[in-house]
């Protein structure tokens, strides 16, 4: 049985040169001065830990060395000696200065993508300034041998540096972010990855398409065919944030060196230009697209989680009320057996108070149960009409209103939670508005539409006119219509759960109106259990 010893400091060091010197070796080969992938390798291999980064400059040092002691004898030991120092050492004060802006392992790499894009920019400065001091040390000039134009020269460093890092260097940090605890917590349900992958896939193969049918096309017409490599980024990052956009700025930077006819383009130049800008744009809104899909899903998820818990707690208000029911039948059957004795001894002194006492509890919890129970705002199998059957209509009709109730709309259809919701929420409207305004017509009506997109919305207007009442005693009020007393912020609060709204404001004919809204995803309009409001046995619930 072998047992496997780790690395010592030492051998991680040699690792680390060995894998970045062949890594430098292999971009070397792609590299130009019009598409330099090194600087990509760069400041991706500077996201490491800053004990790896002496390992990093030995690594490039290395091949630096070997490499330009061919041109030793014929531009001197001053350019050898500048030319050889490794270039990533312009870039560790740059990356460690904005260190506190960059990605991390452990970090939401969407708020870090500014940072990392002014990163990139002043890493091309400094290596576009660092190539032109060493041609001007030893100028190679072009294939004619005439020296070339500084300013053709300069944009051609830095677009060159630029360009590839922009578009690569967020590939790296999708890979790094990966197997992050928060990728993982994060990471998309099935039934959302597959339109992404489709998207991206259909995105991928358009610039494939563009770029082999713009490297046959003519010269006039080529640079339109590069221009449009920029169109699939563009839509991924309206739509699915940054990420997908940078997959598809990678693979049309790919395709855009492919089209260029020549090495040292002056058009593909130009469409590097154009199209690096507009990728660090489209990486700048896609970041805050990103940015606010997930602040979106959060508060999704926070709502989802509270209307959880606000339907365990309707369970829970429904078992109890049950159990009233229960308590109150058998202190019925209690008190009718206790009757029946009770007329054998009528002239005993506690006989009526006996009587009146069981009659009192009797009550109680019968209204005690009606309160915590179901209290549908009309009276079930009734529609269009005035209704003064039920909880809510007899305890009106107790206080002297006319109560009007008009549930009109596909009520039937609406999800499990969201008619307890609409009831409860009704309840506490009805409370509400009596002890704002107390008179005595009131009336209720609802309504339910489909939106544009397939959910469903529901309507609930309250109104109250007539002449005044004398006000009720708040406490007998909300325990009849099963109200918690809720004011009108709280109830706009929980409106807000369902992507709803409640608003208060004058009636038409005196009096005050009150509108609540709800609104239902089209997702969970035609999923879950139904059921009609008088469901009153309903044992197992839908998950919101």
């Amino acid at each position: 049985m072998s047992i496997r010893t780790p690395l010592s400091r030492w051998q991680i060091q040699l690792v680390c040169t060995a894998v970045y010197a062949l890594a430098y070796l292999l971009l070397r080969e792609v590299t130009m001065s019009q598409w330099n992938m090194l600087t990509s390798l760069r400041l991706a291999s500077l996201l490491l830990p800053c004990r790896y980064w002496p390992a990093l400059a030995v690594g490039e040092g290395l091949p630096l060395i070997l490499e330009n002691e061919r041109a030793l004898q014929q531009l001197g030991h001053l350019w050898f000696g500048f030319a050889s120092l490794p270039p990533i050492l312009l870039l560790m004060p740059l990356v460690f200065g904005l260190r506190r802006i960059l990605p991390r392992p452990g970090r939401q790499t969407g708020e870090h993508v500014p940072g990392l894009l002014l990163l990139v920019l002043l890493a091309s400065i400094a290596i576009s300034l660092r190539g032109l001091l060493q041609y001007s040390i030893g100028p190679l000039g072009n294939a004619d041998g005439q020296p070339l134009p500084w300013f053709l020269l300069a944009s051609r460093y830095l677009i060159g540096n630029f360009l590839p890092a922009v578009t690569f260097l967020p590939l790296v940090l999708l890979a790094s972010e990966y197997p992050s605890p928060i990728r993982r917590q994060q990471r998309p349900r099935c039934g959302r990855l597959a339109p992404q992958t489709i998207e991206l896939v259909l995105a991928l193969l358009l610039i494939t398409g563009i770029t082999c049918w713009g490297g046959i096309s003519r010269h006039g017409i080529r640079l339109g065919f590069q221009l449009s490599l920029l169109l699939p980024v563009l839509w991924l990052a309206l739509r699915r944030g940054w990420r997908p956009a940078a997959m598809a700025s990678a693979a049309g930077s790919i395709g855009l060196m492919l089209i260029m006819p020549r090495q040292h383009d002056l058009a593909t130049l130009e469409a590097e230009t154009i199209y690096a800008f507009i990728v660090t744009t489209v990486l700048l809104l896609g970041a805050r697209t990103s940015i606010w899909r997930q602040a979106v899903d959060e508060r999704d998820g926070s709502a989802r989680m509270a209307r959880q818990s606000l339907y365990s707690h309707e369970l829970k208000l429904r078992q109890s009320a049950r159990t009233l029911t229960g308590l109150h039948q058998a202190l019925q059957l209690t008190h009718a057996r206790l009757m029946q004795r009770l007329q054998l001894t009528e002239a005993a002194p506690d006989a009526q108070r006996i009587r009146r006492e069981l009659g009192d509890l009797g009550a109680l919890l019968e209204r005690l149960s009606r309160s915590l129970a179901f209290s549908p705002w009309y009276a079930p199998g009734l529609s269009g009409g005035a209704t003064s059957s039920g909880n809510v209509g007899q305890t009106l009709q107790g206080l002297g209103m006319n109560y009007h109730a008009d549930p009109c709309g596909q009520l039937s259809l609406l999800p499990a939670d969201v008619m307890t919701v609409l009831s409860r929420l009704s309840c506490e409207i009805l409370a509400q508005l009596i002890l704002r305004d107390t008179r005595q017509d009131i009336s209720i009506r609802s309504s339910t539409a489909v939106q544009a997109r397939g959910g469903l919305r529901v309507q609930l207007v309250a109104e109250c006119s007539g002449p005044p009442l004398p006000l009720p005693m708040r406490g007998p009020l909300l325990a009849s219509l099963g109200a918690n007393g809720m004011d009108f912020d709280e109830i706009r609060a929980m409106a807000r759960l369902f992507h709803g709204d409640c608003s208060v404001g004058p009636a038409v004919l005196g009096g005050t109106r009150v509108s609540l809204i709800l609104c239902i995803l089209p997702s969970r309009y035609s999923r879950g259990h139904m059921f009609s409001a008088t469901d009153a046995n309903m044992e197992t619930l839908p998950v919101p």
